[in-house]
Order: C-alpha cells, then sequence, then structure tokens
C-alpha cells in the first residue's frame, strides 16, 4: 500500500507544464488576453491620464497606458498587437451635461503596443438641452457647451488630457455650426 501512495504523489510531483514555444502575433494576443484586466490600471498616485488626442463631430481618439498589458519584444518580437475591446479595460466617457448619452466602440478591436501604450476610438452620441435666444430668429445665434468627462472619485479614477478638436460639416437643417472649440471650466469638468 506504500509503494502506491509513493507512485501516485511522484507522478503528480512529476508533472511540470512545458513553457509555450509560440511567439508569433496570435500567442501574444491570446497570452495577454488571458491575464484578463478588466479594472482601470491602477497606479501609485491612484489617477491614470486618459489622452484624447482628437474630438471629430462624435468621434473620439482615446489613448492610455496599462504597464500590465506590456511585453518583451524580445519574446515576443512586435511593436503592435490587436486585441478585442471587451476584454480589455477601456475607459468610460459621459457627456455630463446631456439629456441622454451612449457611448459606444467604434470597433470590436483596439491597439496595444509592446510598452502597453492602448489606442482606441469611441463615439458618443449625446442630446444635450441647449437654451437658444429665438428672438431675432432665422437669425438666432447663440453658445451650447457639452461637458465631457470621465469617471474620477477624489484622488482616484481618470483625468481627461484633450487633444485638438475638428468641426466636421457644420450645417443641418435651419442650424449653422459657426466654430467649436475646447474650453477647461473647472479643474473636475471640460
Amino acid at each position: 500500500m506504500e509503494r502506491t501512495i509513493f507512485f501516485i504523489t511522484l507522478l503528480t510531483a512529476g508533472c511540470i507544464p512545458a513553457e509555450s514555444t509560440c511567439t508569433d502575433r496570435r500567442c501574444l494576443a491570446e497570452m495577454l488576453i488571458k491575464k484578463d484586466y478588466l479594472s482601470q490600471p491602477q497606479e501609485e498616485n491612484c489617477t491614470l491620464p486618459i489622452f484624447v488626442p482628437f474630438i471629430e463631430y462624435q468621434t473620439l481618439g482615446v489613448r492610455w497606458t496599462d504597464p500590465a498589458l506590456a511585453w518583451d519584444t524580445s519574446v515576443y518580437p512586435y511593436d503592435e498587437v490587436i486585441l478585442p475591446v471587451h476584454k480589455v479595460w477601456t475607459p468610460e466617457l459621459h457627456v455630463t451635461n446631456g439629456i441622454i448619452t451612449t457611448m459606444t466602440h467604434s470597433s470590436n478591436n483596439l491597439l496595444v503596443f509592446s510598452n502597453g501604450t492602448v489606442l482606441h476610438s469611441v463615439i458618443i452620441n449625446a442630446e444635450v438641452n441647449c437654451e437658444v435666444n429665438l428672438f431675432n430668429y432665422p437669425f438666432a445665434a447663440d453658445e451650447c457647451p457639452v461637458a465631457i468627462q470621465t469617471y474620477s472619485t477624489g484622488d482616484c479614477g481618470t483625468e481627461l488630457v484633450l487633444g485638438y478638436l475638428k468641426m466636421v460639416d457644420g450645417s443641418h437643417g435651419d442650424w449653422q455650426t459657426e466654430f467649436a472649440a475646447l474650453r477647461k471650466q473647472r479643474d473636475d469638468q471640460f
């Protein structure tokens, strides 16, 4: 009886999983997906900058760095890889003065670089209530602010760093957009 127990224990201890030798781009993607990092990257100061290099109509380019998604290019000799967007944490952007706001991903995939930088774009559709003085209609003109914000509570969360705004096709029906500008209203709101 002692021999059988020893033999079974030896078999269990002797089973060491072999390391994968697959180093192609798909194996790299699978390795990163298996990490299953769906929570926000946690920095020492608890705030993650979210860079929005451009806003074009309703599309926002978004960039952030997640060190946990970085890889060694001597093992996987690629500078970038495509990952499914639902397998990686992505920031939520809100139009805080919107009556109805939806954010959707412009693609089912996003691009990750070997240093952990992630590139993606999102589409925000928002219905914003603006008071327009119609006294001089059809020559009425007014401003309509749209406040874009990310999740943040106290010293933790995300912080928007905005780039440039590109106005596209500013006339629809009776109304025409003459200009669009980025203005920081408060430290916690854009």
